[in-house]
């Protein structure tokens, strides 16, 4: 032992053909014919043998959609454009089955600069590839289910008052990739009647006091002015500090469900009106047979009001009630009750109660 560092051997055909065969990573020599010669990994790799792979080419063990950019990237070295090349491509294994490599490639020429054959190492990146084929159809499938839902979602930056978003959401908004994605962007979609009182609501009741994001409201969409209802539901983001840092959030368009609201309301109006101007007498009753509800015209014609009904049923004996004929109705036999009891409409049935108000008998059909 001299002390002195050992210069490292030269590294002859002997050690490049050891580094070559003893490899872990999956490496080729390919030849200007095509013919591949590999190496143990990367049999395993694509579950060959070498005696399988004798004579084989790049292109017999690369898959069909992919030879067309091999081969420019090779020829591209062949022609001296590049010095190397890098590239995702997918083999085939022996199963069938589709192997995705990440491949880095050089080209080795003699010493008049003749090309010789392309030296190559694969790294398999099958799984990985997997991963982002799973993430890019969840995303897929989340951008779908958001664009059927009418709904998209959003991520608000506090620092900055910038915020992000999907593209359902964008639709719903009406506004294309340069839009102003700010904080007054945002109130510049928001209807003006709703613009001061929701930046108020932004800036206090989330952002001060903490809270949650959880609101209906109207906006002007950018693209053709149409309005529209939305719900916005925010959840706030903090770092390890505590600090806010975020809000994310989803928004939803509800304006088919304020149109059947407000249908609903309108068409309650007129029944409410209709209810209570007709001049026939109407009661309601619940499912027990108990009169929850009396227009003006059952009040008159009945002699009772309202309160003095609630709660009653058909077969109150205060009621009196009679057949057409004058003779008494058991309450049994009033036409509510048989309705009520068979689930059956009953028509054309005349009956009388006594009104003690007037000291007379009204009908009733």
């Amino acid at each position: 032992m001299t002390g002195e560092p050992q210069a490292p051997p030269p590294l002859d055909d002997d050690a490049y053909r050891y580094a070559f065969e003893h490899s872990p990573v999956a490496m080729t020599l390919t030849l200007l014919s095509g013919q591949v010669l590999e190496n143990d990994a990367f049999c395993r790799m694509l579950g060959y043998s070498h005696e399988e792979l004798a004579g084989r080419t790049w292109q017999q063990l690369t898959h069909p959609d992919d030879v067309a950019e091999s081969a420019r990237e090779m020829g591209a070295l062949r022609a001296g454009a590049k010095d190397c090349f890098r590239l995702l491509k997918r083999y085939l294994h022996k199963d069938g089955s589709v192997i995705w490599g990440d491949l880095s490639t050089v080209l080795r020429r003699d010493a008049a600069g003749e090309p010789l054959y392309f030296v190559t190492t694969v790294s398999d990146v099958t799984e990985h590839q997997q991963v982002v084929a799973a993430l890019r159809t969840s995303e897929e499938r989340l951008e779908q289910s958001q664009r059927v839902g009418r709904m998209g979602h959003y991520v608000l930056d506090v620092a900055t008052g910038t915020w992000t978003c999907s593209a359902a959401l964008d639709d719903i908004f009406g506004i294309g990739p340069g839009y102003e994605r700010t904080v007054q962007g945002w109130l510049g979609i928001v209807h003006p009647a709703e613009r001061e009182t929701m930046a108020a609501y932004l800036r206090d009741h989330v952002l001060r006091d903490g809270r949650l994001f959880d609101r209906d409201y109207r906006i002007v969409r950018v693209a053709d002015g149409a309005e529209r209802w939305v719900h916005g539901f925010g959840e706030l983001e903090h770092d390890d500090a505590g600090d806010v840092v975020h809000m994310f959030g989803v928004i939803e368009d509800i304006s088919a469900r304020k149109e059947v609201e407000q249908a609903l309301r309108e068409s309650e109006e007129r029944h409410r009106t209709l209810f209570e101007s007709m001049a026939q007498g109407v009661v309601y009753h619940d499912a027990d047979g108990h009169i929850t509800a009396a227009n003006p015209a059952a009040e008159r014609i009945i002699g009772l009001t309202l309160d003095q009904m609630r709660g009653l049923t058909s077969m109150d004996p205060r009621w009196r009630a009679l057949r057409e004929d004058g003779s008494d109705l058991p309450g049994e036999e009033h036409p509510l009750t048989v309705a009520r009891l068979t689930g059956k409409p009953v028509r054309d049935v005349v009956t009388a109660v006594f009104n003690p108000t007037s000291a007379s008998t009204a009908g009733s059909r």
